[in-house]
């Protein structure tokens, strides 16, 4: 069998301000768990870009994304 690309997520731009609170709703297939994925810097695009208060995430490695992330605690954000 050959390669099939999926093409998951496609023209999305997306600004997360802090203090939002965002849902990721849809049917099944729509790229919930791609993006979330990514906002997560569990995956990394295949092409365009993911940034962080305004710095791109490419080429950094698996210690400095994890520098990125941020978790959620009854509702406080902790670094």
């Amino acid at each position: 069998m050959g390669e099939v690309t999926v093409h998951a997520l496609r023209g999305i731009n997306l600004a997360i301000q802090e203090g939002d609170f965002v849902a990721v709703a849809g049917p099944s297939g729509a790229g919930k768990t791609t993006i979330m994925n990514m906002i997560g810097l569990v995956d990394q695009p295949s092409s365009g870009s993911i940034s962080i208060a305004g710095k791109s995430t490419a080429g950094l490695n698996d210690n400095q994304l994890t520098d990125h992330v941020v978790l959620l605690k009854d509702g406080k954000v902790e670094a």
